[in-house]
């Protein structure tokens, strides 16, 4: 069975809520399965570009009223906020892997025997409760925890985290904190076998991001060729392979073949996407950019991904945000020449998401 690149496309933005924007912000984190969320604004922006209307404070009142959302660090080993009943696939299939890949680090590194992590990970455990702690806090009670897991931002924590025992809390003030898990959400989690996991975690890949091919749910979901085979090995029988012109192989859920028939609503005119957005980090095979040169004015060194702008699917653009508490400044780099329409249009989208911050007065400086 073959697919065109076209109906691939509009496939993907379909299954991302882009080109069917929805009601229910959850519908969209359902979808999309986790978010990266090393900046503040980027998971209610996400939310926003895929929702017919996005309340403010939504996630907020998820991650730590109902608690059915939960912040931590596990795909790629970067901070996501992902469904709370998901964190057991994780623990059980990638998360597994990458404490297997830290603590061969540490061994390498820091000569820690895995007896000398297990010892650590007890003591930063033993201060942690259902209230945030700060890490402050913690380096207070254990000072040597630099000095055994260096000084990047959060690698003390990651371990716990992988094991699903530790989740970030934002408190007052937006200041960082660390709960216990279970305690935080008042129950423990359920274990996961892990090929089931695994197989869990490919289903929820393709019913967001597939068509895919196996090499791009590893890229995504950070892990090994043989992980991502039993993955495909352990939910074979909901899976149909089908081809490119080129022949290349993508895997698709059964459930899903009517939508290589159905007509699909088109991709929109203009889409605004921010920062580490979902679109641009499911892939090594960048959707959004055929030219080498502007790939590399949005895949920037050091991991940093710029907020883009989409014109008919392609990126147009890259954009900043400046904000104070009555005025947002949006500075914004287009690749080319636009109309007058599509500038037109552009900034009604952005005076839209002014509104999520409730904020009226808008500037725009083009580069």
């Amino acid at each position: 069975m073959q697919i065109s690149s076209s109906k691939l496309n509009q496939i993907i933005f379909y299954k991302q809520k882009l080109s069917a924007p929805v009601d229910d912000p959850m519908q969209a984190v359902e979808s999309l399965f986790a978010i990266q969320n090393q900046y503040p604004s980027t998971a209610c922006q996400v939310l926003w570009a895929r929702t017919k209307k996005y309340t403010p404070g939504w996630i907020e009142e998820k991650l730590y009223t109902e608690k059915s959302l939960i912040k931590t660090w596990n795909l790629r080993w970067t901070i996501h906020i992902i469904k709370t009943q998901d964190l057991p696939v994780l623990i059980s299939s990638c998360n597994a892997f990458y404490y297997q890949r830290i603590s061969s680090i540490l061994l390498k590194q820091k000569k820690l025997s895995q007896e000398r992590i297990e010892e650590l990970n007890s003591e930063i455990k033993s201060f942690l409760c259902d209230s945030p702690v700060t890490k402050e806090y913690i380096h207070s009670k254990i000072p040597h925890l630099t000095e055994n897991f260096g000084d990047s931002w959060g690698s003390e924590f990651k371990l716990l985290s992988f094991k699903g025992l530790l989740n970030i809390v934002t408190g007052k003030k937006n200041k960082t904190g660390f709960v216990r898990t279970d305690m935080w959400i008042g129950k423990s989690l359920p274990v996961i076998d892990i090929k089931q996991a695994y197989g869990i975690l490919l289903e929820k890949y393709l019913n967001g991001y597939g068509p895919a091919q196996i090499s791009e749910f590893a890229y995504w979901a950070g892990v090994q060729k043989k992980h991502a085979e039993t993955a495909v090995n352990s939910i074979k029988h909901k899976l149909i392979k089908i081809y490119d012109k080129n022949k290349k192989e993508f895997l698709m859920l059964k459930q899903d073949l009517s939508l290589l028939e159905d007509t699909l609503p088109e991709i929109p005119e203009i889409l605004i996407l921010p920062k580490f957005d979902v679109l641009n980090l499911f892939s090594k095979n960048k959707l959004i950019v055929t030219d080498d040169s502007i790939k590399k004015l949005i895949f920037r060194k050091a991991g940093q991904i710029e907020a883009v702008i989409l014109i008919n699917g392609l990126a147009g653009g890259t954009w900043r945000m400046t904000k104070t508490s009555s005025k947002i400044s949006f500075n914004i780099c287009m690749f080319g020449k636009i109309s007058k329409k599509i500038k037109m249009e552009l900034e009604r989208r952005f005076f839209s998401l002014a509104d999520l911050y409730g904020i009226k007065e808008c500037s725009f400086v083009y580069e």
